[in-house]
């Protein structure tokens, strides 16, 4: 969705954190080693085939967008270990999550009224929807794997930044950086 910019603007202190974290563990020169970094992975995968992905469904632009964020997960785990890496990524997630959900996902009393009174039926049909929709973009695949009146299970059959990770050398990559 189209976040609001009053509400991109809110994002900038988690984000200026993110960098400032960053700062803090590798130093301005290890910063700008980091920097360097990533635009080299960057250029390294940009070269790399990804007809699997492309295959899939994925555009230029989503493919693009997912190479940068798993180039700096890579780099930052090589430099800080992914254990300091995975702290300040999970701190930055945490900060900005409900507001970037908020603009995805419907209020829970518009599930609720959808559900007449019950929160899961409407959220599981809205939810299996927007993973029909992630698979139509190449990005990820998913199976209901449990579908019960209080249960609601999906497992990921296929995920682009998995795939990216994987092609960068480690899959975890992607795991700590989302």
């Amino acid at each position: 969705s189209k976040m609001p910019f009053r509400k991109k603007l809110a994002l900038l202190m988690p984000v200026l954190g993110y960098l400032g974290g960053i700062i803090k563990v590798l130093g301005m020169a290890g910063t700008l080693q980091l920097a360097r970094g990533v635009k080299k992975e960057i250029q390294e995968a940009e070269r790399h085939d990804w007809h699997r992905l492309k295959e899939k469904g994925i555009s230029d632009k989503h493919l693009e967008g997912i190479i940068k964020k798993m180039a700096l997960a890579k780099v930052m785990a090589e430099m800080m270990g992914m254990e300091k890496a995975a702290q300040l990524r999970n701190r930055l997630s945490h900060r900005i999550s409900i507001p970037v959900f908020e603009e995805v996902f419907a209020q829970a009393e518009v599930f609720v009224q959808c559900g007449g009174g019950d929160f899961l039926p409407a959220f599981k049909k809205y939810y299996v929807a927007m993973m029909a929709t992630m698979a139509e973009k190449g990005l990820e695949e998913a199976e209901v794997a449990e579908d019960k009146e209080d249960v609601f299970q999906l497992n990921v059959t296929y995920c682009a930044w998995a795939e990216v990770a994987r092609a960068l050398g480690n899959p975890h990559y992607c795991y700590y950086s989302t």
